[in-house]
């Protein structure tokens, strides 16, 4: 966590807390309940493919498996601040009477700093908002716009009074995400760039969705497949029913001997192979519903998982960049999920949290694992 300078931590804006909040912070109002906490079983089947890899120490998940064995969805809620003020630059905000900040303010737990000589009393704020709003920090990655911006937006869309704020313009796929869950783009509003600090009168605070950023609660998980699922009802595309998500257009994370793989997997298998930078949103969420079979490299495209019905889901990952956010979309959704372990080609990217770091590293597929898994697949389909 990131302290700020002159500013205490007043503590977790989480529903569990948010009875004393209101005792230390009175412009905390209007608690409401969107979604409870809720234990689901964590259904997986740790000896297929390598999602034994998942059991390993170090991963964020496997106190779930090992503990408890089901996935904790946590409390989602909304509330009214009153008086904060928000940095755009970090996306968390504070107590304009108090000078206290909430760390669940940003999922990532970062904060903006504020010399310690300097007052929040005497700041002097270019703007200052009246009107009920909401803020959101724009991301331009395809999975984490989806998982902290517009669920979110889903979940306020059903307030008519609310604006809504964010840091930077929005692109046209993100647009069209909008539009394809009716969220008005005309009320969103992108504050200048020199603004880094904005007063909010009357903030309404929706939490992330997820306990940490690879988990979204899933009743919003299902509320958003139903929606989606309603949309394509009866336009099944059945050459979409086997599909391979290629990376081959993508900067990073390629598979060296993709046309190998990709050869055998249409060849042998039937399977199509696709880049979803050649479909719009819609298009893309079309595909994944006909699918029944999803190979994908680890990737944002996965997203596209919340239109899909019932597919199986196999995950292509770096074996030293093994990470959750995938498995738990899909198991929060009740598919049948599996990981394939490819080689690592060359050296780490860098360091991060002190380790080294293989998120956009390149692989190689040099084993037989994953034609063992789809033998055993399609034998029984």
């Amino acid at each position: 966590k990131t302290r700020l300078l002159g500013v205490n931590h007043l503590g977790k804006l989480s529903i569990k807390n948010i009875t004393l909040l209101k005792n230390q912070s009175p412009e905390v109002s209007e608690v409401k309940i969107i979604f409870s906490e809720n234990k689901r079983p964590f259904e997986i089947d740790f000896s297929q493919g390598d999602n034994s890899l998942f059991k390993k120490k170090d991963n964020i998940i496997s106190k779930r498996i090992e503990e408890r064995d089901y996935i904790i969805n946590h409390t989602i809620y909304s509330c009214l601040l009153e008086n904060i003020i928000l940095s755009t630059e970090y996306a968390t905000f504070c107590s304009k009477k108090t000078g206290k900040y909430y760390s669940e303010s940003s999922l990532w737990l970062k904060s903006f700093v504020l010399p310690s000589s300097i007052s929040l009393k005497n700041v002097l704020f270019r703007k200052t908002i009246s009107n009920p709003s909401f803020f959101f920090f724009n991301s331009n990655n395809y999975y984490h716009w989806f998982q902290e911006c517009l669920s979110r937006l889903i979940i306020l869309n059903e307030q008519s009074n609310i604006s809504y704020y964010t840091n930077a313009e929005l692109n046209k796929w993100q647009i069209e995400t909008l539009k394809i869950f009716n969220i008005d783009y005309s009320k969103i509003i992108v504050l200048p760039e020199n603004e880094k600090l904005v007063n909010f009168n009357k903030f309404v605070f929706v939490n992330f969705p997820g306990s940490t950023p690879e988990l979204i609660h899933n009743e919003l998980l299902e509320k958003i497949n139903v929606f989606l699922l309603n949309k394509f009802k009866d336009q099944n595309d059945t050459k979409y029913s086997k599909i391979y998500i290629s990376r081959k257009k993508a900067n990073h994370r390629k598979i060296i001997n993709e046309l190998e793989l990709e050869t055998l997997l249409v060849e042998k298998y039937g399977y199509k192979a696709v880049c979803m930078e050649d479909f719009s949103v819609m298009e893309q969420y079309r595909i994944f519903n006909s699918a029944e079979y999803i190979i994908s490299v680890h990737g944002p495209s996965l997203t596209n998982l919340i239109a899909a019905k019932n597919p199986i889901v196999i995950e292509l990952l770096n074996e030293n960049h093994i990470v959750e956010c995938y498995t738990l979309l899909a198991a929060n959704l009740g598919f049948q999920y599996y990981a394939i372990a490819l080689a690592n080609f060359g050296n780490p990217n860098g360091k991060l949290n002190g380790k080294d770091f293989f998120g956009y590293n390149d692989m190689i597929l040099n084993s037989t694992k994953l034609f063992e898994l789809l033998d055993n697949i399609h034998s029984k389909n």
